[in-house]
């Protein structure tokens, strides 16, 4: 019975010190990180966290001087969406989101059929295909579509883009790997 209860306690401990796959990963919200020592390089989902205003903004940072000339990219985000920190960037700062590193080999969210505000991976999040494209009541009478080869905010990750004044389609290839809407609504077309 001892030895049953030594191989239990045993077996609890070890347990109790793995990670676990289940275990949260860790976040970060408002505020500038050091790349390399307080996070990572890697592909991040990104997440709004402020109710008061559904916005967030992200910076990618070559110093921390906060001279402008410090900005290597930025992004106004208006709803959830992906961002990549590349290696070699001194730093990324956060506003009004919640980060948190994903691995494409292990992430497995189920497409949706009905798309918003946000950036959406291709394959992951939004199966390739033609989508008619909705325009929402923004107020502003427009909204914006782009296809992405990457989500590191650099203008050279535009594939396409179009600022949209009234209901269309859009084809989303195979190769793209991400999809940015801002004012407007994506449905499979028939």
């Amino acid at each position: 019975m001892k030895r049953a209860l030594s191989f239990l306690f045993a077996l609890l401990f070890v347990l109790a010190v793995l990670p676990s796959e289940a275990s949260e990963p860790k976040r970060y919200s408002d505020g500038t990180y050091l790349v390399g020592s307080d996070i990572q390089p890697g592909l991040y989902r990104v997440e709004l966290s402020s109710s008061f205003m559904p916005m967030g903004y992200i910076e990618r940072l070559k110093g921390l001087s906060g001279d402008f000339e410090d900005i290597i990219s930025n992004e106004m985000l208006l709803g959830d969406g992906y961002f990549e920190i590349p290696e070699g960037d001194k730093a990324v700062s956060l506003q009004g989101i919640e980060i948190y590193r994903i691995d494409l080999d292990t992430y497995r969210p189920e497409p949706g059929s009905e798309f918003s505000d946000g950036i959406y991976l291709v394959g992951y999040d939004i199966l390739p295909g033609t989508y008619r494209v909705k325009l929402e009541d923004s107020g502003l009478g427009m909204g914006y579509t782009a296809r992405l080869r990457a989500v590191r905010y650099d203008f050279d990750d535009i594939i396409a883009n179009d600022v949209v004044t009234g209901d269309g389609y859009l084809e989303i290839k195979r190769a793209d790997f991400a999809v940015k809407l801002q004012g407007v609504t994506l449905t499979p077309a028939k």
